[in-house]
């Protein structure tokens, strides 16, 4: 519909499914028709290709962690799996949180009534394409609309 009649050119669509092949990866950035900021030379890594949760002692299990910090752990690999193996990255928390500044997002979604948060509980292990999605989501809340084409099993409950 949209490259054949032009509707909703507005708003970027992204295959869920596709998100871990790096070549459509590298087909997004180069369309420029979504940002993310996860570098390329990270996306094609091994280290990248799933992460999961881990207890860290002093971290309280309820902690909640802004999206773009989450992101940020999961990409510098502040927590390896162990020091025999730093290659996988974990993450110390599942509770993440976007901050919404209303005023910004009113720009993209005239809808009356929206929150001024998103609040998520992580499963217990995320997925390159977990991750790009939610880098796409932080990226480009203020800019355009996005729209995930499959069913995403990141978040353990019902949203």
């Amino acid at each position: 519909m949209q490259q054949k009649q032009n509707y909703r050119k507005d708003v970027a669509v992204v295959n869920i499914s596709l998100l871990g092949f790096v070549p459509w990866i590298n087909i997004l950035k180069q369309n420029d028709s979504i940002r993310f900021s996860t570098p390329s030379n990270q996306y094609g890594n091994k280290f990248l290709e799933y992460s999961y949760f881990r207890a860290l002692d002093g971290w309280p299990e309820s902690k909640t962690v802004s999206l773009a910090g989450f992101l940020k752990m999961i990409r510098e690999k502040k927590y390896p799996s162990s020091a025999d193996d730093p290659s996988i990255a974990t993450f110390p928390v599942k509770h993440i949180e976007l901050i919404i500044d209303s005023e910004k997002f009113s720009k993209v979604s005239k809808q009356p009534g929206l929150g001024t948060n998103i609040e998520c509980e992580i499963d217990k292990y995320i997925l390159l394409s977990d991750l790009l999605m939610l880098d796409i989501i932080n990226s480009n809340i203020y800019t355009r609309p996005v729209y995930f084409t499959s069913k995403q099993e990141l978040f353990p409950g019902s949203l």
